[in-house]
């Protein structure tokens, strides 16, 4: 497999994760056996069990009705994940249309090839959701606190994503 090969399989993998990352709702998961509750916090959306009965809700809803957030205080935690929210969904697509287009050999009519922007824009993304996992902080009402599989998928799908920005564009056959 050649590093051609392999800068796409990771800028595809770094695509799937990022695109992971924003589809599901545990960057965070709570835990409180005592009371029964669990919970799970995505960028966007987060989902409560207690005894049984599931609710999913918005982040915002979860984080100032349930766990008695101000909504003043919280606010800048809570545009940081919407941030990290588009521009991973945005980096993840155009990631992996530049594999689609590298693998076929068909250029996308584009000013910049897309898994360039994809990767500048998984970059950034990095960085917010660096930012939202480093701003979090431990809610009392919560018990057993830790980060979940999408900020894991999230966060390593950025950086692979963002690996684009070290290599040479991926040039399509039809280049020379």
């Amino acid at each position: 497999m050649g590093s051609k090969n392999v800068a796409l399989a990771a800028l595809g993998l770094g695509g799937i994760l990022l695109l992971v990352g924003v589809f599901t709702t545990s960057w965070y998961t709570f835990s409180n056996s005592e009371r029964g509750v669990s919970a799970s916090v995505g960028l966007k959306t987060s989902g409560t069990c207690e005894k049984g009965k599931c609710e999913t809700m918005s982040t915002a809803t979860f984080v100032t009705q349930l766990l008695g957030g101000e909504e003043e205080e919280v606010k800048p935690w809570l545009k940081l994940g919407l941030i990290t929210y588009w521009l991973s969904l945005i980096a993840g697509i155009l990631c992996l249309i530049g594999v689609a287009s590298a693998a076929t050999g068909k250029a996308v009519n584009l000013p910049v090839a897309p898994e360039r922007l994809g990767a500048l824009l998984a970059a950034v993304a990095l960085i917010t959701a660096i930012l939202f996992v480093a701003a979090t902080r431990k809610p009392e009402a919560m018990g057993e606190f830790s980060l979940g599989f999408s900020a894991f998928a999230g966060l390593i799908g950025a950086a692979l994503g963002a690996g684009g920005l070290l290599g040479k564009k991926p040039a399509a056959e039809g280049d020379a």
